[in-house]
């Protein structure tokens, strides 16, 4: 089998055609066909490979081997029909194998040996390795293919080839530059980013001497030595530097190992890995650490790392807010810093921010000074590694200005709105004493001066009018009033504030005046001086408890170029001098030179702001004038104020009371809510001669004013009614008539920026309660304005 000149099996179509003209050839001896026949048959029946003899697509014979390679028994193999014989092929290897089978049986010469794939019983699919030859069977040509199983091996060699192309492709595509030299240092192969990284090309490359192609001349002893090291099979990773083609420097990490094939050392591996880039980074590393280093030691907050309740860092600021020495910080532990009341929840915030739960920042805690002062400090933590365990890293800063700050904030809100509520009440307060003066008003018109209830009437009426003047007080220091400057004497501004505080003052504090006559005018806004000396009263009134003396002192004074040189700020002039001493408790001097600070204060909390002073030092500055303070503890306080004088003018004074102003014949339309203020407003207006409709609210006043516009010479609009306010009505009525005159009659104070534009829309403002005459002076004023 598989020799065509052996035993007459191998011969060709032709040979054996002669053959069966001349039988016994005399070139060989005869033997007996029965042997011939049995030692083929024993050799065929016992070999390894499987064969077959087929004709036609027909299996003729299959030995024991091939059963066992299809699985098919002997008898199967034997009946199968040409289409299963064929299916016993893979389809894509059916055409070449049985065509090369038709070819061989018509005689055409075609290569014996090939390989397919099978397809066995169980449709398993195995590799074949088969020899192919013409033989004689049964007195007619026949193929004989004996054939071996090879599946392993091509999934051998499948795997060998994925695993050099998977060798190559790492080789060539990797990260770091790779290089394969040989026992004498010569470069055999590099890969693609070995030429990227040295600029050479692989043919450039390829027989050098890796150690003098990359390496400096300075640097050649280091690279041989590097390369003897790796043949030796040390596995090292060296940083160094390497020189590329065009002569720049490169810096590399190198290491490499030895390949040795069945014991033998055939060649090296060198990787280069350029760190270039990593070198950089770790030189702005340095540089960052520093930077930061600097910036952690000079921040403004404390920076601290805690771990197992120690203070594992710490930077300058910590010894500030805490008082101890680095020393002492470094074996503290950080709840020794933390105010009692406030120390279980911060442990808490701790264990949580330790554990990677999200905790709000940031939040206040009180800090225990070395000192045993209590200061407020707001954290804000995040959770760190710090040397490979959890820490918390805290930034803490400082807000004890801040908590007194917002604390005063709290309380300077809670005036501003109760100096609100104030002012709403002083609206209706003022509302009811419209009526009581207006009322005690019209009974003394009735009256003889010197009849029996004429002095009583006289009583109501000027306790109403201290009433009304105590209401209006309460309102200028109840409400921001922008400042207006006129003319002041200094003096009506003292008596003004006398008036007030000695009613509400202790009676154990006896307030003496020393005002000058033919005090000089000063140009002030008389509500902000009121301020001043508000003030300054109550301070000197907080620092005699027990009782004392309160001098109020006014006069001329003229500072000279002596006396400004030693008082900074002041500019030579004539002022007006108002001083205002007590015999308290006194300051020392550290206090003294703080006192016209914002927000700062020595008295108890919840006893003031700390403004007080400070405002009054902005009013005197902004009034151009100087103030100045002498103290001393246990010997009282004096405040010495400078205004500047106003030369050319005439003093200052107050409006004179004058008599009952003339009535007259014109309708007026008195608009108001108060039923009460409606019928005495007639009752008044109508005694002298005016006719007087009346309105409860901004839409009925709007229907009469549609209704009877020519008829109506003045309205008197109220500008705080439910429903359609004051303002609001104003506008409508200047829409029906822009001529209309309008008085506004209000329970608030005159001035203020609230009225700003409602006095630039009517002919007049008067404040409640006002007084008959001022009333009806002002009603004959505004209807008289044309003629005049």
């Amino acid at each position: 089998m598989g020799n065509e000149n052996k035993h007459g099996h191998g011969m060709s179509t032709r040979e054996i055609e002669k053959k069966k003209e001349n039988p016994y050839s005399p070139e060989t001896a005869p033997e007996q066909p029965e042997k011939i026949e049995d030692r083929y048959r024993n050799l065929v029946e016992h070999s390894l490979q499987g064969i077959i003899v087929m004709r036609d697509l027909h299996i003729l014979y299959a030995n024991a081997a091939f059963e066992k390679m299809s699985g098919y028994a002997i008898g199967e193999l034997l009946s199968l029909q040409p289409e299963k014989v064929q299916a016993l092929v893979h389809p894509d290897d059916q055409k070449l194998l049985w065509e090369r089978f038709r070819d061989r049986l018509s005689g055409k010469q075609v290569p014996p040996h090939y390989e397919f794939r099978g397809i066995l019983k169980d449709s398993t699919i195995r590799w074949f390795d088969l020899y192919a030859d013409l033989i004689e069977y049964r007195g007619r040509p026949a193929i004989q293919a004996a054939m071996i199983d090879i599946t392993e091996r091509k999934e051998a060699e499948k795997t060998f080839l994925f695993e050099k192309a998977y060798l190559e492709e790492l080789f060539e595509n990797a990260p770091e530059a790779i290089v394969l030299v040989d026992n004498d240092s010569s470069v055999i192969r590099a890969n693609r980013e070995f030429t990227r990284t040295f600029g050479y090309t692989k043919e450039e490359v390829t027989g050098k001497c890796i150690d003098v192609l990359i390496a400096p001349e300075e640097l050649h002893e280091e690279a041989v030595s590097i390369t003897k090291r790796i043949k030796k099979g040390e596995r090292i990773t060296v940083e160094t530097v390497r020189r590329r083609k065009d002569g720049t420097w490169v810096d590399v990490s190198i290491s490499g190992l030895p390949i040795r094939v069945m014991g033998k050392q055939v060649a090296v591996y060198g990787i280069y890995r350029d760190i270039s880039e990593s070198k950089h980074a770790e030189k702005e590393i340095k540089k960052s650490e520093e930077k930061y280093r600097v910036l952690v030691e000079n921040a403004t907050d404390v920076i601290v790392i805690v771990q197992d309740n120690l203070i594992k860092f710490h930077n300058q600021k910590t010894a500030v807010l805490t008082g101890y020495t680095k020393e002492e910080l470094e074996t503290a532990h950080f709840s020794d810093f933390i105010h009692p009341e406030d120390r279980e929840i911060m442990i808490q915030k701790y264990r949580k921010t330790i554990a990677g739960e999200t905790v709000p920042p940031p939040f206040p805690f009180r800090v225990l000074h070395k000192s045993g002062a209590i200061l407020w400090g707001e954290i804000n933590s995040v959770q760190i590694l710090w040397e490979d365990r959890p820490a918390v890293l805290c930034f803490i800063r400082d807000i004890t200005g801040e908590k007194k700050l917002r604390d005063q904030l709290q309380h300077a809100q809670k005036m501003e709105a109760i100096g609100t509520l104030a002012g709403g009440i002083a609206h209706d307060f003022n509302n009811l004493l419209q009526g009581i003066l207006g009322y005690s008003d019209l009974l003394m018109l009735n009256k003889e001066n010197k009849g029996p209830e004429y002095r009583e009437l006289e009583q109501i009426r000027s306790a109403a009018l201290r009433a009304a003047e105590l209401t209006q007080q309460l309102l200028t220091f109840s409400r921001k009033v922008e400042s207006k400057m006129r003319p002041v004497n200094l003096n009506n501004s003292v008596n003004r504030i006398h008036a007030l505080v000695k009613r509400t003052i202790p009676k154990m504090i006896e307030i003496k005046l020393n005002t000058a006559n033919r005090l000089r005018t000063v140009n002030a806004d008389p509500v902000q001086v009121e301020q001043v000396l508000m003030n300054l009263i109550v301070n000197s009134k907080d620092a005699m408890p027990e009782g004392g003396i309160l001098m109020i002192t006014t006069k001329n004074k003229t500072l000279d170029e002596k006396f400004c040189r030693l008082h900074l700020g002041a500019i030579p002039g004539e002022y007006v001098l108002v001083s205002i001493s007590d015999t308290g408790h006194g300051m020392n001097k550290e206090t003294l030179e703080h006192i016209f600070e914002p927000f700062y204060t020595t008295k108890d909390k919840g006893r003031g702001t700390g403004l007080g002073l400070a405002m009054v030092y902005g009013i005197v500055k902004s009034h151009n004038g100087y103030i100045e303070c002498k103290s001393k503890p246990g010997r009282g306080t004096s405040f010495w104020i400078y205004f500047p004088v106003i030369n050319n003018i005439d003093e200052f004074k107050d409006e004179p009371n004058s008599d009952i102003s003339q009535g007259g014949n014109e309708t007026i339309l008195l608009v108001d809510d108060e039923e009460f203020i409606r019928n005495l407003g007639e009752q008044m207006l109508g005694g002298f001669g005016y006719s007087v409709l009346t309105a409860s609210d901004g839409k009925c006043a709007l229907e009469i004013f549609n209704q009877r516009s020519r008829d109506i010479d003045l309205i008197i609009l109220d500008l705080i009614m439910p429903g359609m306010s004051g303002s609001r009505c104003l506008e409508e009525l200047l829409k029906i008539n822009p001529e209309a005159k309008v008085i506004i009659a209000s329970g608030y104070a005159e001035d203020g920026p609230e009225m700003d534009a409602v006095t630039a829309k009517a002919r007049g403002i008067i404040g409640k309660p006002f007084k008959m005459n001022r009333m009806l002076g002002m009603i004959r004023n505004v209807l008289d304005e044309e003629a005049s």
